[in-house]
């Protein structure tokens, strides 16, 4: 992603790729905030999941949260009759709240406008609301809302 970055640093600065390349900079938060606002598409990671998984064309018998996999892999496996191992957390965090993720989104996001947080809820709504998920300042953010 860090071409990605790169196009965020020079349109958001105001000066040429090879400036950034050079001096080896990145993105702020809020840099990369506007162009997600502004970009819709912009990377299939950040975009809007109920699109680009597909829910308007395909016919889903679970949809579970990416949070409580580990509670809802047996669930899953059963339902599908398969029996496979499963990852664990990227960062070894055994509660999805205490991910490095969400610890910086959590900081991050408290230097965030509202309105520029109202604009990436509005762009995200339709999965806050598919997926039941809580905002960020949510105590039990990034877990959906029915847990606990």
């Amino acid at each position: 992603m860090r071409t990605e970055g790169v196009e965020i640093v020079a349109k958001a600065r105001f000066i040429p790729i090879e400036e950034v390349r050079e001096n080896n900079l990145y993105p702020t938060f809020s840099e990369f905030l506007d162009h997600v606002i502004n970009h819709t598409g912009v990377n299939q990671h950040f975009d809007v999941q109920y699109r680009c998984l597909g829910l308007r064309h395909v016919e889903y018998t679970y949809i579970g949260a990416m949070e409580l996999l580990s509670d809802q892999f047996s669930e899953i496996m059963a339902l599908k009759q398969m029996n496979v191992s499963l990852f664990g957390s990227y960062d070894k965090a055994s509660d999805p709240r205490l991910t490095k993720s969400v610890v910086l989104a959590r900081e991050w996001f408290k230097d965030v406008d509202q309105e520029k947080v109202d604009a990436l809820y509005k762009l995200y709504e339709a999965d806050f609301m598919v997926y039941n998920y809580s905002n960020f300042s949510h105590p039990e953010f990034p877990m959906p809302l029915y847990y606990g």
